[in-house]
């Protein structure tokens, strides 16, 4: 009788620590649960945010663009050159380059050289010419001739820094005799140096001339 009275006891006890870790079980699973839920609803918002944040980023980006284009100035007007030399200061001279004494003493000339010589003596006429500040009377006479294609030979001293003309037109020194060659003036006078050191002043005229008796049979012929 003791031992059944045991056993039953024993049974009673078992049933209640069943029925008391079942109570335990289900208490803890909402928990468990909601932590859950809770877990997942968060990575749902977060997932909710980003996408709703997402276009509101490019949206700004591209507010930002849109007003950084607005506010971007203009390029500067941009000049062409014809422009450019109308907004400088512009400095003239004029040039001519003439052999009329060959004429005056053409037998003198080597007759190969006959048709090299113009009838009226004017090898390149009177023209107006572009030069800049500190520019002399040989660099406007190189650029004429290049642009007017007119042959043209000169040799450069280097001791005295200045250049002399050999030949305008194949027409050289000593081709008309021994005391020819090219003389140049400038408003009427012709200076007592190379034409590398002129330096000319707006409106100068310059002129070339050949001369075949030393300067004696050109106009005004004197050196400064």
């Amino acid at each position: 009788m003791k031992r059944f009275t045991i056993i039953l006891i024993l049974l009673l006890s078992l049933i209640l620590l069943c029925s008391c870790f079942a109570q335990e079980h289900n208490q803890v699973l909402p928990e468990q649960t909601g932590q859950i839920e809770q877990t997942e609803q968060a990575e749902q918002s977060g997932q909710t945010l980003a996408e709703e944040q997402k276009p509101t980023v490019n949206t700004q980006a591209s507010a930002v663009s849109e007003q950084a284009q607005q506010n971007k100035p203009l390029p500067a007007e941009v000049k062409t050159s014809a422009e450019q030399a109308d907004s400088a200061e512009q400095l003239v001279c004029s040039l001519t380059v003439r052999c009329d004494n060959i004429l005056n003493n053409i037998d003198d000339l080597a007759e190969e050289k006959h048709s090299l010589v113009p009838e009226d003596g004017v090898i390149y006429p009177v023209t107006e010419l572009a030069f800049t500040e500190g520019e002399t009377v040989f660099d406007v006479l190189l650029r004429a001739m290049k642009e007017a294609e007119i042959h043209f030979e000169f040799v450069h001293t280097p001791a005295y820094n200045s250049t002399y003309i050999e030949g305008i037109n194949n027409l050289y020194e000593f081709d008309c005799g021994e005391l020819s060659g090219w003389e140049y003036c400038v408003n009427g006078k012709y200076p007592a140096y190379g034409c590398s050191l002129y330096e000319l002043q707006d409106g100068d005229v310059i002129e070339w001339h050949y001369t075949c008796d030393l300067g004696r049979d050109l106009d005004n012929f004197f050196k400064e």
